[in-house]
C-alpha cells in the first residue's frame, strides 16, 4: 500500500508540472491576433483586453501623444463604463487626442449622456473635432441635441456643416432645403427654417426614437 501511495503522488506530481508547462506555452506564446503590431499598440490591446479602464485612462492622459489616442481608441470599445475617463479626453489640448474621444465617446454613450459632445461640437477651435462630434451624434441619433447640431449648420468649415445637416435629416426625418455651400446668410435661413420645423415635430421625433428600434 505505501508504494502505491509513493507512486499516487508521483504521478500527481508529474502531472502538475505538465500542466504549469502547458499554461506556461500558452500564455509565452505569441498572439496572432497582435501579429504585425508596435510594442506600444501590444501593450495597450492588452489592457483593453484585460478591461483595466483605470490603466487606460491613466496612458489617455500620458505625454506621448500616440499613445494617448491608441488608449482612447482602446477606451471607446469598452463599454459605459469608458465614459467617466473619455470625457477630459474630450477637453485636451492636443487635437488628434480629441477627435479620437469624439469617436470613441459616441460608441460608450447613450444619447442621454452625449452633452460633452453638443459642448464639443459648439465650442471646440477644431473643425476636425466638430466633425467627429457632428458624426457622433448623427449615430447616436442625439435628438436632444438639436439645437447644437442647427448651430453647427453654419459652422466655418463646410465637413462640419455637411456632417450636421446628414444628422439633422436623418433624426428628422424630414427634407429640408440646405446646402453647405450656399451663403452664410442663406444657410442662416435655412438653419431657422429647421428650427421652427423642430419646434412643431420634436415630440414626434421623440416619441419614434424611444420607442423604435434606433433606440441607444
Amino acid at each position: 500500500m505505501p508504494e502505491r501511495k509513493v507512486l499516487l503522488y508521483v504521478l500527481l506530481a508529474v502531472a502538475g508540472v505538465l500542466a504549469a508547462a502547458l499554461l506556461w506555452r500558452m500564455l509565452s506564446r505569441p498572439d496572432a491576433s497582435l501579429a504585425g503590431l508596435s510594442a506600444e499598440e501590444v501593450r495597450i490591446e492588452r489592457l483593453r483586453r484585460a478591461g483595466d479602464v483605470a490603466a487606460l485612462a491613466a496612458e489617455a492622459g500620458s505625454g506621448r501623444e500616440e499613445t494617448a489616442v491608441l488608449a482612447v481608441r482602446a477606451l471607446g470599445r469598452l463599454g459605459p463604463g469608458a465614459i467617466g475617463p473619455l470625457a477630459p479626453a474630450l477637453k485636451d489640448p492636443r487635437e488628434r487626442v480629441r477627435a479620437s474621444a469624439a469617436v470613441a465617446f459616441g460608441r460608450v454613450a447613450t444619447r442621454e449622456r452625449a452633452a460633452p459632445l453638443a459642448e464639443a461640437l459648439a465650442k471646440d477651435p477644431s473643425a476636425r473635432v466638430r466633425a467627429a462630434a457632428a458624426t457622433a451624434l448623427h449615430e447616436m441619433l442625439a435628438y436632444n441635441h438639436m439645437e447644437a447640431l442647427l448651430g453647427a449648420l453654419n459652422d466655418d468649415s463646410r465637413g462640419v456643416r455637411q456632417r450636421a445637416f446628414r444628422a439633422v435629416a436623418e433624426i428628422t426625418g424630414v427634407e429640408v432645403r440646405y446646402s453647405p455651400d450656399a451663403s452664410p446668410a442663406d444657410r442662416l435661413r435655412a438653419a431657422e427654417q429647421m428650427r421652427r420645423m423642430w419646434k412643431r415635430i420634436a415630440p414626434i421625433v421623440r416619441e419614434y426614437h424611444e420607442s423604435g428600434p434606433a433606440r441607444r
